[in-house]
């Protein structure tokens, strides 16, 4: 009977022992599986953050091309937007990681994207390519005529006719640095109708083209409704410094002896310069100087930083006894005329200038600034 009892209870005992074991190990696989169920839960999250975050980057990309006003910005937020079962919000910035200013076509873009509190980081780098009608320092159409006393440093283009003159010179890109720049590249002469004469020096070379790029074109009143300052046909600012700002005028407007640091004068008609004209830095998405109807005319001792441009009658840049420097390109829908006697006027091409007008935002760099911190996918 004892003997019975005992082989009852070791029976028992082993049965219990079985039963816990196989207790122990079906709560080991669905702790696995539970856990690998929060895995895959947190990659799937964490998958779908990095898509959100994507999104703020093209989001981000396609407003710089909307609204060329954006450039002017040192920083911009977004907000939140709601997609799918997340959001996403992007910052732009003029500054890169460091700190240090961007140049005017370049931006830093950061975006987050957020799934459950799972957060993914992209950074994105964002620049402005111009199109093709400003990958000269002097476009225009019908006619280009280039005097003695005129360098230009960059190509040059015209839907028309072109003439180099005695005096007149069209020397390489960037040969002003010191020392030479080892990268300068030849400048060279693109036309689409006659040869009237190269009596002065072209550097690189006189090429007939069938090639017409698109124009250059503005949206006259986005530019009025995002100016700073309105001004009446006529206006005439005294002699000195004026505010920082973009001034649209609406009609014609002389400038005698007048400096703006930082900004823009666009007319819808005539802008006539006398007596000297200091110009320090353009804004996005702006021309620096610009008419709508009218002609541009510039005499004296002037200096100007971005692009200078005319929808209608065209340009024509004069000095008699002194210099007039432009930092970026001049660009005409009809004919371009420049001339210097006892003097210079300079055109050296600076792309960078061009930010937010007559081109596309592209993502030039990018990097996953969260990597590492979440699950691959």
């Amino acid at each position: 009977m004892l003997e019975l009892m005992e082989r009852k209870s070791v029976a028992l005992i082993f049965g219990i022992l079985v039963v816990v074991v196989i207790i122990i190990l079906a709560a080991a696989i669905l702790s696995r599986s539970i856990s690998e169920q929060r895995l895959a839960d947190r990659v799937h999250r964490a998958r779908q953050a990095f898509w959100l975050a994507e999104a703020g980057i093209e989001d981000a990309q396609s407003e710089l091309n909307a609204d060329q006003f954006l450039w002017n910005l040192s920083s911009y937020n977004s907000g939140d937007t709601s997609l799918g079962e997340g959001l996403y919000n992007y910052t732009i910035s003029d500054q890169d990681e460091s700190g240090n200013t961007l140049s005017l076509t370049r931006r830093r873009v950061t975006s987050m994207g957020i799934v459950e509190n799972m957060p993914r980081q992209i950074q994105a780098i964002i620049a402005w390519e111009p199109e093709d009608f400003l990958d000269y320092a002097v476009s225009g159409r019908t006619l280009i005529e280039l005097k003695n006393g005129t360098t230009i440093h960059g190509d040059v283009y015209v839907d028309g006719n072109v003439e180099v003159k005695l005096g007149a010179s069209v020397v390489k890109i960037d040969d002003s640095i010191a020392p030479p720049d080892p990268a300068a590249y030849d400048a060279n002469v693109y036309y689409t109708g006659l040869n009237l004469g190269v009596a002065g020096l072209v550097e690189g070379a006189v090429l007939p083209t069938a090639f017409a790029p698109p124009p250059v074109t503005f949206n006259w009143p986005d530019l009025k409704a995002n100016a700073d300052f309105v001004r009446p046909t006529g206006w005439t600012p005294p002699s000195g410094v004026l505010a920082d700002g973009v001034y649209y005028v609406e009609g014609d407007a002389q400038l005698d002896n007048i400096t703006l640091n930082e900004g823009a004068i666009v007319a819808e008609g005539k802008i006539e310069i006398i007596n000297g004209f200091t110009h320090g830095a353009p804004v996005g998405g702006y021309p620096s100087l610009a008419t709508q109807t009218g002609i541009i005319e510039i005499s004296g001792a002037a200096t100007v930083y971005g692009l200078i441009y005319t929808n209608a009658l065209g340009i024509e840049l004069k000095t008699v006894g002194s210099n007039l420097t432009v930092y970026g390109a001049v660009t005409s829908q009809n004919d371009v005329e420049i001339k210097s006697a006892l003097g210079g006027v300079n055109i050296y091409y600076k792309p960078e200038y061009f930010s937010g007008f007559s081109g596309e935002a592209q993502v030039s760099s990018w990097q996953d600034i969260s990597e590492g911190q979440y699950p691959r996918y």
